[in-house]
């Protein structure tokens, strides 16, 4: 069984100044975070690899990234509408590695680091299970600066994904987390660490037609992985188990949290 590592590498990044965040170097190897989420993605059983960009970005992957990892790749390309100024979203990104994948598949950000005991999660229930999981971070592993971040809540009942509650600009303080309440510093929270059934494509490719066909601001609304799930979770169309880590995630929202990444994935 082949499971595929699928990286969302298309955003535009705009909080990041100075150089697109996806090919930010961020140690003395030079190494982007994706390498590094690679690397643990190759230990853990992954043999292959779709990057999905938008395609003026490919002579960039193919001269800063390619060379440096030793894995079978594919790219797909994310457009941007020319009424827009981003993409459509997550949601609408995934849609584009069909054809380039005909099983299951892991996917993750390109600016968030995974660890290889979350990888390894992923791997192992993905080749033992036909269901979708999704690996739950808990919230203090998550946030490392005062600068403010958006994370999704998960609500689980007996390992399963009940709903994803995005939870905007949240600030850590102390020894505390608050966005519009003080929140819970071990609440599980998705850092985009996903296992899915190849089937879950023509779910979301039913739901973005919906979406389309309802649209109500056609310039900057998005169709997010979130918010499709929740709503598939509801109609009782997919499970989604979720595993716990106690593995941190650390990623790069701004370019001032290129050095403290370093230093703690150092440490």
């Amino acid at each position: 069984m082949s499971v595929t590592l699928v990286i969302l590498a298309a955003g535009i990044g705009s909080r990041f100044k100075g150089s697109l965040k996806q090919l930010a170097k961020i140690n003395e190897n030079n190494d982007t975070i994706m390498e590094l989420s690679i690397k643990n993605a190759k230990k853990a059983g992954f043999n292959k690899v779709v990057f999905i960009i938008r395609e003026e970005l490919k002579e960039d992957f193919l001269k800063q990234i390619i060379p440096r990892i030793d894995i079978d790749y594919s790219f797909a390309y994310q457009k941007i509408d020319e009424s827009r100024t981003k993409p459509w979203g997550t949601g609408e990104a995934i849609l584009n590695i069909e054809g380039l994948i005909s099983d299951k598949f892991c996917l993750i950000n390109s600016d968030d680091f995974y660890s290889y005991e979350a990888l390894k999660e992923v791997y192992d229930f993905l080749s033992n299970n036909s269901d979708n999981m999704l690996v739950g971070y808990k919230l203090k592993n998550t946030i490392f600066t005062n600068q403010p971040v958006n994370r999704g809540l998960c609500k689980v009942e007996d390992n399963k994904l009940i709903s994803i509650e995005e939870k905007f600009n949240i600030k850590k303080l102390n020894d505390s987390y608050i966005a519009d309440t003080i929140l819970d510093p071990n609440a599980l929270t998705s850092m985009n660490l996903w296992g899915f059934n190849f089937n879950i494509l023509a779910l979301f490719k039913e739901e973005f037609k919906l979406f389309i066909e309802n649209i109500k601001d056609y310039k900057t609304d998005e169709f997010l992985i979130t918010e499709v799930i929740n709503k598939l979770i509801k109609a009782k169309k997919i499970n989604v188990f979720v595993k716990e880590t106690d593995s941190i995630s650390i990623g790069v929202t701004y370019s001032e949290d290129v050095s403290l990444f370093n230093k703690i994935i150092n440490e």
